[in-house]
Parts: C-alpha cells; sequence; structure tokens
C-alpha cells in the first residue's frame, strides 16, 4: 500500500517509516535496493509531488543546466523535456542536411579535384568507416558519462569537419580550368597568358607542336591531399554522426516518460528525411553561384564545366553546429524532472516488498542482464539471432534492397545530371523536393495506419513485398524513361572520341589526346567535346569578349568574317569553305522525361518510405525481448558493411565505366566529362532492380514465415483483424 498525502505538519519522529521530500510524505515499507519503476502511476501523475521533490535537490550538479561558471536561474529555466527535443531536432536537421548537401555536390567536387566515382565514393565511405568504429567505442565509453557533453564532443567534431571542407577549397581552389571561363578584366598579364594559352591548345594542332610551350601546370591536378582532406572530412562526420544518434534517443529514453518515447522516434525519423532534403534544396541554391563569387562567368550554369560555390554551404553549417554544440553542453546530465521521478519512484517501490511476483519478474530481468554482459552469453545470444529463420531472411532482405536502392540515395543527382542534361543546382532541388514531401509522407502515413489498425504480422510483411516489388518494376521503367535528343547528341560526340584520341578523317592532322573537355556547338547544330575534336583551326575574340572557333574541319557552313583579333596555330588553311562554332554545348530539352522519370521517383519513394515502420516492428517481434537490442545492433552492421559500403562502389564503377571522355592528369585519367548516358541508363538501372528484386522473394519467405507472429498485444482479442 502506498500513500502520498499532503500534511498538515511535519513529524520528524524517527521512528515512524516516513521520507520527506519537502511537503510530501511518502510511506516506505520495501528495503531499499530495490530495482526503480518509473512507469508507477503514483509518479506519472503526480505532478505536484515531482515538482516538490525538484525543490529539495539542491546543489546536484548533474541536473543543472549551465558548464563551469556559466550557471544560474536563467539557463535552469531550459533543464526540461522540451527544451532538449528542440535542441536535439535541431542538431539532427543540420547533421542529415549536411549529409544530404555532400551527396548534392559529389559531382562538383568530381570536376574541381579530377577523381573518379569509384574515388569519390571511397572518399564518400569515410563516413560509414567513422560510423561503425565510433558505435564500438561508444557502447563501452559514453554511455555512463554525461551524454549532452559527449553529444556537443561530437558537434564539435563535426564542426571542423566543415571547415576541413572549407579549407579544401582554400588550399586548392577552383582550379586552373576556371580561369578562362569567366569574363574578367584581368589586371595580371600572367592570368591572362595562361587564357590565352589555354584556348591555344583546345584548337586542332598538328603532331610536330610543341605544347609545353603552353606552359599550363599540372601539379594541382588530382591531388592526393586534397582527397585526403576530403576523406577525413567524411570520417569526422561519421564520427558526429554516431555519437549524436546513438546518445541523443539514449538521453532521451532516460529522461522522458516511456509512453511518449515512440513519438520521439516518429518525429526523429521524420527529422533523418527532411534533412537530406533540406541539404538537397540548400545545395541548390550555393551551385547556382558561380565558385568564383568574385568573377563573372562566361558559362551559364546549364553548362556542364559550370563549378558553384560548394564550399559557401560548409561555412553556413559549421557556424549554426558549432552554436549548436555550445547549447548542447549546456543541459545537464539528468533532466530534473526525470531525477525527481527516479526518487520518488525508488521510494515508491521500496514500499512495495510484498509483491512477490514483482520481484520475481525483477530476478528475471537481473538474470537477463547478467547474461548480456556475460561472453559467453552474447555467443549464444549471436547463435539464437542465427537460428532465427524470420530474422535472417529480414536480413537478408535488407541488406539486398538497400544494396539495389542505395544507388537512388547517393547518385540520384549525377543520374539525373547525365541522362537528362540537368545542371547540379536544379537536379539536386527536384531531388530534395521529392525526399521531403513523397519520403516524409510516406513516413507518417503507415505510422498512422500501423497505430490505428494494428495490423497483424502477415500484412505488414506482405506490404513489405509489395513495396519491394513495386521499387523493382519502377526502376526498371528508368530504363525506358531517356531522352532521346541528349543521346543522339552523344551518339555524334562518340563518333569523334575515344580516350586515344580522334576517329574522323576531318581531323587526320589534328592531335587530340590530351585536349581537356571544352564543348562547342558547331552552326550546324553539333556538339563536339573540344574544337580541336571539330578540327578547328583559329579563334576569334570580339569586341564584346565572346569566343567564336573558326576554319572547323569537321563543319560545313558558308564563308564567316573574322572580326578582331584572330590567333592561328599555323596549320595550313584548306582550300575548301571550313564551318565555324560558339563555345559550349548544343542546348537540348528533356523537360517531359525528366518530369516523367520525377513522377515515378516520386511514387516509389512513397511506397518505399512508408515500409520502413512495418519493417523496424517485424525485426523487433521477431526474436526475443532480450535480443532486441543486440539484434538492431547486427541489423546496422550487416546493413552498413555488405551494402552501404559495398554498394555506391559498385554502382560509381558502372559510371566510370561509360565514361567516353576523361579529363585526364599528370598522375590518373582524372574526372570523367562525357557518358554514354544510353549505356549507363541500362547497366544502372537493371542491375538495380536485379538486387531489389531478390530482396522481393525473401520478403516473400518473411511472409510465409511470420504467420504465427503476434505484434501487438491485443492483437487475439480483436474480432476484426486488419
Amino acid at each position: 500500500m502506498v500513500e502520498i498525502n499532503l500534511p498538515k505538519e511535519k513529524n520528524h519522529d524517527a521512528d515512524d517509516k516516513l521520507l520527506w521530500n519537502g511537503t510530501y510524505k511518502i510511506i516506505r515499507d520495501q528495503p531499499y535496493g530495490s530495482p526503480v519503476d518509473e512507469s508507477h502511476d503514483a509518479v506519472d501523475g503526480s505532478n505536484d509531488a515531482v515538482n516538490k521533490m525538484i525543490e529539495t535537490m539542491v546543489e546536484n550538479r548533474d541536473i543543472e543546466c549551465g558548464i563551469s561558471c556559466f550557471r544560474g536561474s536563467l539557463l535552469q529555466k531550459f533543464a526540461n523535456k522540451k527544451a532538449f527535443v528542440i535542441a536535439y531536432g535541431i542538431c539532427s536537421l543540420m547533421l542529415t542536411a549536411s549529409a544530404g548537401y555532400y551527396i548534392a555536390i559529389g559531382s562538383t567536387l568530381e570536376k574541381i579535384f579530377k577523381i573518379s566515382s569509384v574515388t569519390a565514393a571511397l572518399i564518400s565511405n569515410g563516413n560509414n568507416i567513422g560510423l561503425l568504429i565510433t558505435c564500438n567505442v561508444l557502447s563501452y565509453c559514453a554511455n555512463k558519462g554525461h551524454k549532452p557533453r559527449w553529444m556537443a564532443a561530437g558537434l564539435f567534431i563535426m564542426t571542423i569537419s566543415c571547415c576541413l571542407f572549407f579549407l579544401t577549397h582554400i588550399i586548392y581552389g577552383p582550379g586552373q580550368d576556371l580561369k578562362h571561363l569567366t569574363n574578367n578584366d584581368h589586371s595580371d598579364l600572367s592570368i591572362k597568358t595562361i587564357m590565352l594559352h589555354q584556348r591555344i591548345a583546345s584548337l586542332c594542332h598538328d603532331k610536330e607542336f610543341n605544347t609545353s610551350t603552353l606552359h599550363y601546370d599540372h601539379s594541382k591536378d588530382g591531388n592526393i591531399g586534397a582527397q585526403m582532406i576530403l576523406f577525413t572530412a567524411r570520417f569526422l562526420h561519421g564520427i558526429s554522426d554516431a555519437v549524436l544518434f546513438s546518445l541523443g534517443l539514449a538521453y532521451m529514453d532516460d529522461n522522458i516518460k516511456k509512453s511518449k518515447i515512440p513519438i520521439l522516434i516518429g518525429i526523429s525519423y521524420l527529422i533523418k528525411m527532411a534533412g537530406p532534403s533540406i541539404g538537397f534544396q540548400f545545395s541548390a541554391i550555393t551551385l547556382s553561384k558561380f565558385i568564383l563569387l568574385n568573377s563573372t562567368p562566361s558559362i551559364t550554369p546549364n553548362d556542364p564545366r559550370w563549378l558553384g560555390a560548394w564550399w559557401l554551404g560548409w561555412i553556413v553549417f559549421s557556424v549554426i553546429i558549432f552554436i549548436m554544440a555550445c547549447i548542447m553542453m549546456c543541459f545537464p546530465k539528468t533532466l530534473p524532472r526525470a531525477e525527481a521521478r527516479r526518487l520518488l519512484a525508488l521510494r515508491i517501490n521500496q514500499s512495495n516488498d510484498n509483491n512477490n511476483d514483482k520481484n520475481n519478474n525483477n530476478n528475471d530481468t537481473n538474470k537477463e542482464v547478467k547474461e548480456v554482459v556475460s561472453f559467453w552469453s552474447t555467443i549464444e545470444a549471436f547463435i539464437r539471432l542465427a537460428k532465427n529463420k524470420t530474422l535472417v531472411c529480414i536480413n537478408i532482405a535488407s541488406v539486398l534492397f538497400v544494396f539495389g536502392y542505395c544507388p537512388f540515395w547517393y547518385h540520384v543527382v549525377k543520374y539525373i545530371e547525365v541522362v537528362y542534361q540537368l545542371s547540379a543546382s536544379v537536379s539536386a532541388s527536384e531531388t530534395g523536393n521529392v525526399s521531403l514531401w513523397c519520403g516524409g509522407l510516406g513516413i507518417i502515413l503507415s505510422g498512422i495506419i500501423v497505430a490505428t489498425f494494428k495490423p497483424s504480422a502477415r500484412y505488414l510483411a506482405g506490404f513489405n513485398a509489395f513495396s519491394c516489388g513495386i521499387a523493382c518494376l519502377g526502376i526498371l521503367s528508368y530504363t525506358f524513361i531517356n531522352c532521346a535528343a541528349n543521346e543522339n547528341q552523344i551518339i555524334q560526340m562518340k563518333a569523334v572520341t575515344s580516350n586515344s584520341g580522334r576517329l574522323l578523317t576531318c581531323t587526320d592532322s589534328c592531335t587530340c589526346e590530351f585536349s581537356k573537355y571544352n564543348p562547342i556547338c558547331t552552326e550546324d547544330n553539333r556538339t563536339f567535346v573540344s574544337p580541336c575534336h571539330a578540327g578547328c583551326q583559329h579563334f576569334t575574340t570580339g569586341e564584346d569578349g565572346s569566343i567564336t572557333y573558326t576554319k572547323c574541319s569537321c563543319v560545313n557552313s558558308k564563308d564567316q568574317g573574322l572580326p578582331s583579333e584572330i590567333y592561328d596555330n599555323h596549320l595550313p588553311s584548306p582550300t575548301e569553305r571550313l564551318g565555324t562554332a560558339k563555345p559550349g554545348a548544343c542546348k537540348v530539352d528533356c523537360t517531359d522525361q525528366k518530369d516523367l522519370f520525377m513522377i515515378v521517383f516520386s511514387v516509389i519513394t512513397f511506397i518505399v518510405s512508408a515500409g520502413a515502420v512495418p519493417s523496424f516492428l517485424l525485426s523487433l517481434r521477431c526474436v526475443d525481448k532480450r535480443d532486441k537490442a543486440l539484434t538492431m545492433g547486427v541489423n546496422l552492421a550487416i546493413i552498413g558493411l555488405f551494402a552501404l559500403m559495398i554498394s555506391p562502389i559498385i554502382f560509381a564503377r558502372i559510371f566510370d565505366d561509360t565514361c567516353l571522355f576523361w579529363g585526364k592528369t599528370n598522375t590518373s585519367s582524372g574526372n570523367c566529362w562525357l557518358y554514354d548516358s544510353g549505356k549507363l541508363r541500362y547497366r544502372f538501372n537493371l542491375i538495380s532492380a536485379a538486387f531489389v528484386g531478390v530482396g522481393t522473394f525473401f520478403y516473400m519467405a518473411v511472409w510465409y514465415l511470420v504467420r504465427d507472429l503476434k505484434i501487438f498485444d491485443d492483437e487475439k482479442n480483436r474480432a476484426v483483424r486488419f
């Protein structure tokens, strides 16, 4: 029997078995040391009792907001769950937004630092490596410590990561290729000379032409130092992710009522979905700005050579995350109300020694805890999980699905750029909209439906199989959504392009092996990868600074006047009339095909997101209660090792294998400037659909195996099943 009454007067009789909390008295009957049950009605329902208990907890630094001398009543007002949830939500949003931002600027980084898609994927994997390593370390170090300060440390690490990205731009700059793509009136004679030499180098030269006289410095092309800095930044990003997300959920579980935890977990899932979308949208703004903010570019964002101000976003992220780190470190080790509930619950449970059933349950719980910390019991737990057919099928299906669908998280922006000839900023913006609205709506609706109708395990597994099958069919449909105008243009460019030089007889006298990607559009509306590949022997500069390439042996045209200043590479002028060309690729319109792709992509994103909740519930319910935590850890490790780390590299290799024109450097092939979009479209989507399709069959096996699995406690009492 437990009483909580407001006394008329205090009685401090030593023989009276009463504990005073300041105003309330709680009768104690149970010996000290019994487990605390914070879900007791007397604790959850007595806000006054909790408030009075808080008033008595003086000189307890564990519940005080602030750090060192920065404490006080003003800060203490924020020592509550609402303030923490808001701060944690902003921190999570910034970390996931920065992850989406990095994905969106991936193709820009490849162009600037002249790295292949595979190399870019390996750099990106630094995040997964840091995440996996840190998760193991945290289980031993940070779990029992001051969690908000550990999270603040993780945020400070993320600030360093953002600064490293910006530092890479400061050290290596935009590259020398960008200098001749501006209309600035350079006062520096050396810069004007470099620009002139680069334009001359792009022309058709005979084999005896000495390119060393152009004085172009390749020393910064494909610099390994830049790659190491980027990898380190991604590694630190992974550490920050592991610290914030694991300890953040643990802190909420320790300090917030258990009945409210599912809601908060749902909010965290929604934030993780919204964060990358915000990152995509933010990248659309920064990438639309030229990488040299103080320069006027001579090309538009639709030009494949355009490089946006990718570094600008990291300044914003670093400032916001640093501020949030300072705020996070001020939260107490334990929230005051949580500590008050714990003390009240301790006193209440000490009065319940007559509850034998509860004591037996506690003894069983203690045995389970001892079993977990035992080495051999852990081995036995792994064996139990390995023998669980349902869990094995779920894990295999998850790995296969994530492996096949992962490319549409990591490479979808670049895929849209290549196949539908859109700029990086537009691709990132449209992808962000789909992820935010369709993905978020799918998670919210599935959570509401599952909570309302409480479907059986078979319905949940059936929906997973259905969503996986729909995703497979949708990915297959991508192979038929092509832009014919773009692919026809690439076929024409492919005819005069190879990694070893030229193929057409009209460029027999030209040596184009080391020509840089400098697309031109001829007057007969054909695109060539460089003036050399079109056989252009001269270029002229108009009064407005515009460039016109002339005497192009692969272009037939009428006679053209040659205005202003003319630069000749000393090749003999042919007797036939030759055509002209303008810088930049010929425009193609793929709007209709892109819109159709985005519609299908939106539907698939919605359905796939809706399957997240059923998959999570099945994974938890198909194992013993004592194995749930281990199950989540094993699932995360398996997906991380066999899907998230390998899949981006495999599909990046597909991009590299379909490359038609590499930007060569002194030490490597550099980055790819032109892809065979038709070949890429088939290989990318068919391989992805194959993995997702096989995963569908394993989800069908799960549907068969969960016929007797109970998901909800009241499932047998419901007359109507969903």
